[in-house]
């Protein structure tokens, strides 16, 4: 009969070699649909349907990529997400301690440092709980900034930076870096971007007017004519450089 016939024609469709295409052909909680001769569309109605990590683009019905920022966005009020230069320079006046750089921050034409107090200023790899922060690739912030009684961590900066009463932990800088009274952690690499003629143009790759604390690894890579400088050009004591146990300081100075 054609009731018969059009069951056995539903069945056909919906079978691959004796496995159903539905809803095998769908991982996870995707909605399986059959849409022709062993061929099966999935597709997601909400954000429930996709994997960690993914959400439902309600117009085409495809689990697609969360991005760091708009997870961040909705899930973490506490957090200031900065995500190119305007809104990082924003952030010095925001009421939260926690800020994120999410996108690498362009250079500032004309301007100094970017100067925050008491910020924890983060990339996307400080939410470990957050797999599409995890997962993204540390940013670069090409300004120099500078930091009081705070902390920065899981970024790269292009500039000299100048942290005091701080932690710097898993941070790569390229220029210099002013520690007053700070603390390393995790893996933090200083390198400077250019090389130096002669001792008369001599600097300091890392100087240290209040003393450093190193509990990570700290690695200092410079060119002839740069050094690590305690103390000021004055006649100020120099000052300590404390390593802790677990800590290490590498230095590869006369860079060719």
């Amino acid at each position: 009969t054609d009731a018969r016939r059009m069951r056995r024609m539903r069945t056909t469709k919906s079978v691959i070699r004796g496995v159903p295409v539905c809803p095998s052909a769908c991982a996870g909680d995707l909605i399986c649909t059959v849409a022709g001769a062993h061929e099966a569309v999935c597709s997601c109605e909400s954000d429930a349907n996709c994997p960690d990590g993914q959400k439902c683009d309600l117009e085409t019905k495809q689990c697609v990529a969360e991005d760091c920022a708009s997870v961040l966005l909705a899930t973490r009020p506490d957090v200031e997400v900065a995500t190119d230069a305007a809104s990082f320079m924003a952030a010095q006046c925001s009421n939260k301690d926690i800020i994120a750089i999410v996108n690498d921050i362009p250079a500032i034409s004309d301007y100094g440092y970017v100067v925050f107090s008491k910020k924890h200023i983060v990339g996307p790899n400080y939410f470990t709980d957050i797999p599409a922060c995890k997962t993204t690739e540390r940013p670069t912030v090409f300004n120099s900034i500078g930091l009081s009684d705070g902390s920065i961590e899981e970024i790269s900066i292009a500039r000299t930076t100048g942290p005091a009463n701080s932690i710097i932990k898993n941070v790569s800088v390229t220029g210099s870096l002013s520690a007053r009274n700070v603390t390393f952690q995790g893996n933090v690499s200083v390198e400077t971007p250019s090389r130096k003629k002669s001792p008369t143009e001599a600097a300091s790759i890392l100087q240290t007017d209040e003393g450093i604390d190193i509990q990570g690894k700290l690695t200092l890579t410079a060119y002839a004519y740069t050094g690590l400088m305690t103390g000021d050009a004055s006649d100020d004591p120099v000052y300590d450089v404390k390593i802790s146990s677990g800590g290490a300081l590498n230095i590869e100075m006369g860079k060719a």
